[in-house]
């Protein structure tokens, strides 16, 4: 064993006990900065993979929008939604799905209790039922994915507070009808009175395009999720929204959502040019920046902890460079080098930092392993709600431990607690032999 790593060894072990209380307070603090690190890292982790499963339940990949057709071009017809459709759909080994859309706000009418009715904003979302593959993507508690006709889907939230099962009828309408509800009538305004006609005419016209939709609930999906549509047919949608025959968007379905980076540069190849498209990731941006800026909090965090942690160490590395003086110059007296005396202090770091960090390692893997019975036992002693399932959609506390964040904490950890050892390394280095000798 080296000279430097044992007599390391022995100023970590006294005689008399198997362990220094003060060494063991330092290992300590590494242990919980570690500990609590990789627990809170872990929980955010599991928490944003769980609402990023759930988010593309309902989320495509890539979402592909028509613009305006570029002036330069203007003698050449647009191609159409359904050509661009099919184009993409040859695209088979970055493409796996694609289907049309139409999302818009709108309402859906419940009943009060005095027999009047209500209106509930909602999102309406309109699919195509026979490319949307919603039969995968979302979990049904009651009916299935049948949205021919006149059908709905409906999560059970809206459900229950609507007080509607399978087989009920629901009305549903479109905030973009009140908007061309309100043309129809400024023109009637603007309009000669002499040529205006019969009112029964405009008011018909005004009645087919406010009239609200009918539809049979044919499925209740179950998601954790508060804002989630109401899915229903594409032809509906295009007829209560006054889309024309136009649409929102292409939903394109990729092999791997988490690469999509990599299918979008197929996708945008595969576009005509009034065509644009954007990644789940990008229409979700502020979620994602917000999770991202928190890991960055935490990271400093788990900084500031280690450096409490190294002052520990610091000052218990200096009182024991301080009472060996006198070893020390004995040491340094029989020959021993200038950096085999520093080597002895640093070295004690890197043994306080890795037992430390080792023991806050499996410290932190065996509370994520019974962390719902710690957070049953929290509930009942404290009367707190951890993760309110109402806020964050998890009814558990999720959990995935990320090697990198692993490899990151330890690494920060074992640093600080290096150089924690190296002010009292050269504390004990830069005394002389002979004064520390005369002074005992």
């Amino acid at each position: 064993m080296p000279f430097s790593l044992f007599l390391a060894l022995r100023y970590l072990k006294p005689k008399r006990s198997a362990i220094s209380v003060i060494t063991l307070f330092c290992v300590m603090g590494v242990m919980l900065g570690v500990g609590a690190l990789i627990v809170v890292m872990s929980v955010i982790n599991g928490i944003q993979k769980k609402v990023r499963e759930e988010l593309l339940s309902f989320e495509p990949h890539i979402v592909a929008i028509e613009h305006s057709w570029p002036e330069r071009t203007s003698s050449e017809s647009p191609p159409n939604w359904r050509a661009v459709a099919e184009n993409l759909r040859t695209l088979t080994t970055a493409v796996t799905a694609v289907t049309a859309a139409i999302e818009v706000p709108g309402t859906v009418e419940t009943p009060r209790q005095d027999g009047s009715k209500s209106l509930v904003p909602v999102q309406l979302s309109a699919i195509d039922p026979r490319t949307a593959g919603l039969e995968s993507k979302l979990r049904f508690i009651e009916g299935s994915a049948d949205l021919d006709g006149d059908h709905a889907l409906i999560s059970e939230d809206m459900s229950m507070r609507l007080g509607v099962t399978v087989g009920d009828t629901i009305t549903v309408q479109s905030f973009r009808n009140a908007e061309e509800a309100y043309q129809m009538i400024d023109q009637w305004e603007k309009t000669p009175k002499e040529e205006r006609g019969e009112p029964d005419v405009w008011f018909e016209k005004i009645k087919q395009v406010v009239q609200p939709a009918e539809l049979v609930v044919t499925g209740i999906f179950r998601t954790p999720q508060r804002l989630v549509p109401i899915f229903i047919p594409l032809h509906i949608g295009a007829e209560m929204m006054v889309k024309g025959g136009q649409i929102d968007y292409l939903g394109i379905t990729t092999p791997d959502a988490l690469d999509v980076g990599r299918y979008r540069e197929q996708v945008e190849r595969a576009l005509p040019e009034n065509w644009t498209c954007d990644t789940w990731r990008e229409r979700n941006r502020t979620y994602f920046d917000a999770v991202e800026s928190e890991r960055g909090m935490l990271y400093v965090l788990l900084l500031l902890i280690m450096i409490v942690a190294a002052f520990c160490i610091i000052v218990t590395l200096a009182t024991v460079a301080i009472h060996k003086r006198k070893e020390i110059g004995v040491i340094r007296s029989l020959g021993a080098r200038l950096s085999q005396i520093v080597a002895v202090f640093v070295q004690q770091g890197i043994i306080v930092g890795f037992l430390g960090t080792l023991c806050g390692i499996l410290g932190g893997l065996v509370f994520l392993h019974y962390r719902m019975q710690v957070k049953t036992l929290v509930q009942v002693l404290f009367g707190v709600e951890i993760l309110d399932p109402a806020i964050y959609g998890v009814s558990e506390i999720p959990s995935e431990v990320q090697a990198d964040d692993l490899m990151v904490i330890c690494g920060i950890s074992m640093i600080v607690s290096t150089l924690a050892g190296v002010i009292p390394a050269f504390i004990a280095a830069g005394q002389d032999p002979a004064k520390a000798l005369r002074s005992e």
